[in-house]
């Protein structure tokens, strides 16, 4: 993938669901810098965001080469 690119990984949280909470790490390697930049939102903000506009998330990272949330 070329710096400018993106990967997106879509997980569904199930409608019944009162209470709920993702958690998880990332690690960038390869390339100068190795950062890279995580965004967790939902399905219309994702469409948005693709299209260049600006959106609310429910998560965001500084530029990191690592982290967890």
């Amino acid at each position: 993938m070329d710096a400018a690119g993106y990967n997106y990984y879509e997980f569904t949280i199930p409608a019944a669901a009162t209470i709920s909470h993702i958690e998880g790490s990332f690690t960038s390697s390869g390339g100068s810098g190795n950062d890279i930049k995580v965004l967790i939102m939902d399905a219309k903000a994702f469409t948005n965001w693709e299209n260049g506009h600006e959106v609310v998330v429910y998560y965001t990272s500084e530029q990191l080469t690592q982290d967890s949330f």
